[in-house]
């Protein structure tokens, strides 16, 4: 089976279906493995000093999380220097898309955990460049600025995939 960083670049190559014309500009990211898919919104980034404030949309691949959500939304703000994050705001999404609940997010900061996919997304937002990387491996334009239907052709890509190793 190809990796999972491979299957998603060729979805996100694959993947031709056009949109409507909206504010958001989201990118696909490189981190996790195959459980979910993580997106950003150039559009929205905001910078100060240290810290990056994000919108990161999250999709579940194969199985909706313990409360039920197959998605989730937040607007996160990572201190680059302190190495901490706190989600500003969630919302999590039905399978169809529908919205499910939100919530007000964390009271404080919380520490990023080593070698996590926190640690890969502050690595990622800390670059001097982002959120318009052209040199960038851990991105992509997400190909129709929609981040539910790419997840979708994701999963169909990865789903069509056949073990080639010697039995």
């Amino acid at each position: 089976m190809k990796d999972w960083k491979s299957s998603l670049m060729f979805a996100a190559t694959l993947s031709s279906i056009t949109a409507p014309a909206i504010a958001a500009d989201w990118y696909t990211l490189f981190v996790g493995g195959t459980d979910a898919v993580w997106f950003f919104d150039a559009a929205t980034v905001e910078k100060s000093k240290d810290v990056m404030r994000v919108w990161v949309k999250t999709y579940r691949t194969r199985n909706a999380d313990t409360e039920g959500a197959w998605a989730t939304a937040q607007r996160v703000d990572y201190d680059c220097a302190k190495r901490t994050f706190r989600a500003m705001s969630i919302s999590d999404y039905h399978q169809d898309g529908s919205f499910k609940r939100s919530w007000a997010g964390m009271k404080e900061a919380a520490d990023i955990v080593p070698d996590s996919i926190g640690e890969s997304l502050l690595q990622t937002v800390c670059a001097k460049d982002f959120p318009l990387s052209r040199s960038n491996k851990n991105y992509v334009k997400t190909p129709s600025n929609n981040p539910g239907v790419f997840t979708k052709f994701y999963v169909e890509q990865l789903d069509s995939q056949t073990d080639q190793a010697p039995k």
